[in-house]
């Protein structure tokens, strides 16, 4: 081979050389569409213990019974705190209790009443279902049962009245948005559907226990945000 030959076989060495290289496919980068997608499904669902927070309004509906009317007379709105505490039987499935306070005024047909407050506390089993599990957002729902007793403090005449009975469903539903494994934030709307039954009346140190002889049902509308572990 003469240098001419060579010569002419270097320069086409060069020549392809680029074309060699430009030639190969570069790596793929990924996608905005796979990020965003993984970052909606990578919060696998789990079972096991739970514990959720729920804070909010309560608004109180239907009557106190037969006799007196409205439960809105007698019980205001209140500030409500509820504690989920249970379990995950599977990624579906809380089984649990819940165990709930409200604290707030008389209504409308007490005005006069100064001083005057209510609380109500309930406490019942209940069973909550995911429909999501394993995305970031998982919307449930939830039915449950329970106990109320919702005394009426009247400060000025040192008389406290306390109705109280069952609570025949809760009917409950919201959505979590589960930042990591560990903990979830979203909102969440609860109604109970109850009936006072007996009433306690105290005062001076001294109380009398009755039936209610005309019960009505009543309603709690509750409105506000969960807070869950482990979600």
């Amino acid at each position: 081979m003469n240098r001419s030959h060579l010569s002419h076989l270097l320069l086409a060495a060069l020549l392809l050389a680029p074309a060699a290289v430009f030639a190969q496919e570069p790596e793929a980068a990924p996608s905005d569409s796979s990020t965003r997608s993984d970052f909606w499904h990578d919060v696998a669902g789990q079972s096991g213990f739970q514990l959720a927070l729920r804070l909010g309004g309560a608004f109180p509906a239907g009557s106190a019974d037969k006799q007196t009317g409205d439960l809105s007379a007698q019980l205001g709105s209140q500030f409500a705190l509820n504690l989920d505490l249970g379990g995950k039987a599977n990624k579906y499935v809380f089984i649990g209790a819940f165990f709930g306070a409200g604290f707030g005024g008389v209504g409308d047909g007490l005005t006069g009443c100064t001083g005057c407050s209510v609380k109500t506390l309930r406490v019942g089993p209940e069973v909550l279902v995911s429909i999501l599990p394993d995305l970031r957002i998982n919307p449930w729902v939830g039915v449950g049962i329970g106990f109320e007793y919702s005394p009426i403090d009247v400060a000025p005449f040192s008389l406290t009245q306390a109705p109280y009975g069952p609570e025949f469903a809760h009917i409950m539903f919201g959505a979590d948005y589960r930042l990591n494994s560990y903990f979830g934030v979203g909102p969440f709307f609860d109604v109970s559907i109850a009936e006072f039954t007996t009433i306690t009346q105290s005062s001076g140190g001294t109380s009398l226990t009755h039936e209610i002889p005309q019960k009505a049902l009543h309603e709690w509308v509750q409105v506000g945000v969960r807070f869950v572990l482990f979600p």
